[in-house]
């Protein structure tokens, strides 16, 4: 039984977080239905772009840490990156498949940070789905 099966065993969906550079051949190996990563750390690279474009294809779902926890961002950063990623990764459809959040590292930022984040997430969140 391949490991994505064994994994399914145990729960009917399952999810990936990394707190790095996307190893893409190891997303591409595990399978997961819910991938966590941050989008913040950099733009999405042909491989990137590939293995989410498979990843949605599969029914699966995205996590995008789109606002960098520790950097003076706010809405108009994520929002921007976001729109470049969905455009590379399949627009709207992928849109709907995906979860906003901040990336990795927040729990170490102090609460009015923690609160811009969030605000940040809610923005663009509304600016996504607003007509471009």
């Amino acid at each position: 039984m391949e490991p994505a099966a064994r994994r399914r065993v145990v729960a009917p969906a399952w999810g990936l977080h990394l707190c790095c550079a996307v190893p893409w051949e190891t997303v591409a190996a595990a399978r997961p239905d819910l991938l966590s990563f941050d989008l913040a750390l950099g733009p999405l690279d042909q491989h990137g772009v590939q293995e989410l474009r498979a990843l949605l294809a599969r029914g699966g779902r995205i996590a995008w840490g789109v606002v960098a926890a520790h950097s003076a961002e706010h809405e108009q950063h994520a929002t921007a990156r976001m729109r470049a990623a969905l455009a590379q990764v399949g627009g709207e459809e992928a849109g709907r498949r995906s979860l906003l959040s901040a990336s990795c590292g927040s729990g170490l930022t102090t609460v009015a940070r923690e609160t811009e984040i969030a605000v940040a997430l809610l923005d663009t969140a509304r600016a996504l789905a607003s007509p471009v």
